[in-house]
């Protein structure tokens, strides 16, 4: 990564929405110049009622024009902006992201809870300096909670619960205190516990969990709990005992009272006693003792990747990946799927160079048709290559001739198995022998890209690949995808074949993968 680049993180979650401005320079040092969070409650009301409160949108609004003012003064060159289970869950998410792009110019992604539990495991796994041994992650949001079982550096288990401090907050205790109801002996707390208790061991019992010890805690209920800890036991690290006297000794406290214990965060106090509650639960069922707190989240993953980015493709021209990123998210495609297409793409291209010869000009249609080439789904899945290809004939591309935006169009409606149409006007200048070829050999190594993982599908990552004498040989990550990758690359070998003259081999990446 030669460039200096600075990259905005907006992080908009049920109660807090965090900014962070990040100055990337070369050899991937991080700078931060900026860090701020506002308690918008955007989902305020919203896991009892399904739509969010105009109050609460309107905050969000005035803090993202806030953060874009920002941006615009530090000279922020992109800005990522993600949501998480408020807006997955909330009937009107398309009418507030339309209100924050029309209101702002930002676009926001609402990223998957599994997308989410894993951003976070890779940030902790990647930066905390406990992150040894057998351990659990845990991250409290407002509205959903992200475990994941590790040991050392490799995720054995990564799952998103729908539990949230603010969400068991409106849904089970509702006042502070809580309070019993009149026609029923119902304890309200005793009901939570048994419903957070029913959903982790669900899952936990269906995928065969182990046990552990010890719990690495990110977010900032977790941390708020860690401050409380601090200022009355003398440590940060959470100990289960302990922490069941908190709960124990907040469980009906007023809000009055509650501002008084040492440590509290008073934006914290009508959801501390469900996050309290939900964290014990959760070293409850994993049979963990202690919980030492961590300052990474979620953002901290999402910084990773856009450094993962930058640094990994080299695309040496003009092509700037971002918007196009944000204009194939905004017509569902999955942007941790559009990088590691890309990431593929790119190896490809580069090491069959010698083979097929085409200069850069043809990497970049290339680049353009794969990270398109699943837009058409937004539309519908019943022949969403046309779809793709009515996108793509109207949509803002970095290409300038209506020949070059045709071709990009057509390798994409050609993957699902359309013939190529060269005789249109736009084509008349090219030679159509030199234009058949290129466009064969982008399309054969397109249907290699889809065959490493088709829409809505996880991706399958090129680790290596290899030019041998019969053979091309893509050593990849091992996984459930691999052998299936096979078989469909396996029927779409014969234009790759005809353009290369060579088999094409897939062999898992690992201490005994087979030499191509």
């Amino acid at each position: 990564m030669n460039s200096v680049k600075r990259i905005g993180i907006i992080d908009l979650g049920t109660n807090s929405i965090r900014f962070d401005v990040q100055k990337i320079g070369p050899g991937s040092q991080i700078r931060c110049l900026h860090r701020e969070k506002q308690m918008v409650r955007l989902g305020e009301g919203v896991f009892l009622r399904g739509t969010l409160d105009p109050k609460a949108v309107t905050r969000a609004v005035n803090a993202f024009a806030r953060f874009k003012a920002i941006a615009h003064d530090l000279h922020v060159e992109r800005i990522v902006a993600f949501g998480t289970s408020t807006l997955r869950e909330v009937r009107d998410s398309k009418s507030f992201l339309s209100l924050i792009r029309k209101k702002t110019g930002i676009d926001l992604r609402i990223i998957s809870g599994e997308e989410e539990a894993k951003l976070i495991a890779s940030a902790i796994l990647s930066l905390e300096s406990t992150a040894k041994g057998k351990y659990a992650l845990v991250d409290i949001g407002g509205g959903s909670t992200e475990i994941s079982i590790c040991s050392d550096n490799m995720i054995e288990h990564c799952v998103s619960f729908p539990l949230g401090a603010a969400r068991l907050q409106q849904v089970f205790l509702k006042t502070i205190p809580p309070v019993k109801k009149n026609s029923s002996n119902h304890n309200p707390i005793e009901e939570l516990r048994a419903y957070i208790q029913h959903t982790i061991l669900a899952e936990l019992i269906a995928e065969d969990w182990p046990k552990t010890k010890r719990i690495i805690g990110s977010s900032g209920s977790i941390r708020a709990i860690s401050k409380i800890m601090k200022e009355t036991v003398g440590t940060k690290v959470i100990h289960r005992d302990e922490l069941h006297k908190l709960v124990e000794t907040i469980a009906y406290m007023s809000k009055e009272e509650l501002v008084a214990v040492p440590g509290m965060e008073p934006k914290r106090i009508d959801i501390i006693l469900a996050g309290a509650i939900l964290l014990e639960e959760c070293m409850n069922v994993l049979e963990a003792k202690e919980v030492h707190p961590t300052s990474f989240s979620l953002r901290d993953g999402i910084l990773l990747e856009e450094i993962k980015l930058l640094k990994d493709i080299k695309i040496k021209s003009e092509l700037d990946l971002f918007p196009l990123f944000v204009r194939a998210s905004r017509l569902g495609c999955s942007e941790s799927n559009l990088k590691k297409s890309v990431l593929n793409a790119e190896i490809l291209f580069e090491r069959t160079k010698s083979l097929h010869h085409l200069d850069l000009a043809w990497k970049e249609y290339f680049i353009i048709a794969t990270i398109f080439r699943d837009s058409g789904w937004a539309v519908s899945p019943v022949e969403h290559e046309k779809h793709t290809y009515y996108i793509l004939k109207n949509t803002e591309l970095p290409l300038s001739q209506e020949w070059e935006i045709e071709l990009v169009a057509q390798l994409c409606l050609c993957l699902e198995g359309h013939r190529a149409n060269f005789s249109k006007a736009c084509f008349n200048r090219l030679k159509k022998k030199e234009l058949q070829r290129a466009f064969n050999v982008l399309l054969s190594l397109m249907q290699v890209g889809e065959a490493l993982g088709p829409a809505h599908q996880e991706k399958i990552v090129i680790h290596e690949a290899s030019v041998r004498k019969n053979s091309i040989c893509l050593k990849v990550a091992s996984g459930d995808f691999v052998e299936l990758a096979k078989l469909r690359l396996d029927q779409r070998k014969d234009l790759f074949h005809e353009v290369f003259d060579k088999e094409l081999l897939i062999e898992p990446r690992g201490k005994n993968y087979k030499k191509c």
